[in-house]
């Protein structure tokens, strides 16, 4: 996997020792951002620290890339990206997807961006990948639009799947999202149609005019682009 990534108005890269402090201050210690999260929220940045590191170890042992998300012109993460692979040895065909955003920097399209980036990456680069997955909590209808909007397909319903201590003390029900090599008819890396804004019959007339130049969720109740709202992805970061 490629350690750096750009795209537009943003950079990915591996965790630094000096990230704790803004992490820990801008998610590691949130709550409500860590709700669809397998742990919970950080007591103080040490805890933060040991995170960052172990998560650098796993990159030297390729048992999970974590990307640092930084917009443009800012010095300091305001989210991540991961990849996890789902087997033991050898170079994995099957990867588990997880982010997690900053609450300030929420609604602004940037986690959306990032996913596809790595996404992308990871098809373009890996011929022996041909899965990327997620689970998403049934209540976490954010990310559930989030990965509909990226070309990920819904497989189905897994029961009581995860822990997400801090919504609940026993497992979750979670719904499994999925993009494939050549999903959806598509080449590797390029989302799939279920990614592709649509705005579907039944809109209002005062909204014709947003709908016909991208898809409007406040207008058209089936659209199924994302506003990116997303907090966090679960069970993976």
């Amino acid at each position: 996997m490629r350690r750096q990534l750009s795209g537009p108005g943003f950079t990915l890269r591996p965790p630094q020792a000096a990230d704790a402090e803004p992490v820990f201050a801008r998610w590691a210690a949130d709550g409500q951002v860590l709700r669809w999260l397998g742990w919970r929220p950080h007591g103080q940045a040490d805890q933060t620290r040991q995170q960052l590191a172990w998560d650098e170890a796993r990159w030297l042992k390729k048992s999970a890339f974590t990307w640092m998300l930084l917009p443009a012109a800012e010095r300091h993460p305001v989210g991540l990206v991961q990849l996890l692979p789902q087997q033991l040895d050898g170079r994995p065909h099957h990867l588990r997807l997880g982010f997690v955003l900053a609450r300030a920097w929420q609604g602004r399209g940037l986690m959306r961006a990032a996913v596809a980036c790595v996404g992308e990456m990871a098809f373009a680069e890996t011929p022996e990948l041909w899965r990327i997955d997620a689970l998403c909590d049934v209540d976490n209808q954010a990310s559930a639009r989030l990965l509909a909007a990226a070309g990920y397909a819904r497989e189905g319903r897994l029961a009581r799947m995860l822990m997400h201590p801090n919504v609940s003390d026993t497992p979750r029900d979670v719904w499994l999202y999925a993009r494939w090599r050549g999903s959806a008819g598509e080449p590797p890396g390029q989302p799939g149609a279920q990614g592709a804004p649509a705005c579907a019959a039944g809109r209002s007339a005062q909204c014709e005019p947003q709908c016909n130049a991208q898809c409007n969720p406040e207008c058209n109740p089936q659209c199924t682009r994302a506003p990116d709202r997303l907090l966090s992805l679960d069970g993976t970061v």
